[in-house]
């Protein structure tokens, strides 16, 4: 428990990652979103042949 805390306590700003800009997170994010997005729509295409 004490070391949840200190480790909350060490980072800046709520949800942020240190190191990587918010505009850098955000194309991260939206690039894994579409791979995922893209490996549903790939298995289920599969899945009907």
């Amino acid at each position: 428990m004490l070391l949840a805390v200190l480790f909350l306590e060490q980072q800046g700003r709520p949800g942020s990652v240190p190191g990587i800009s918010d505009t850098t997170a955000i194309i991260i994010g939206t690039v894994l979103s579409l791979v995922v997005i893209y490996a549903i729509v790939a298995a289920n295409l599969r899945k009907d042949d």
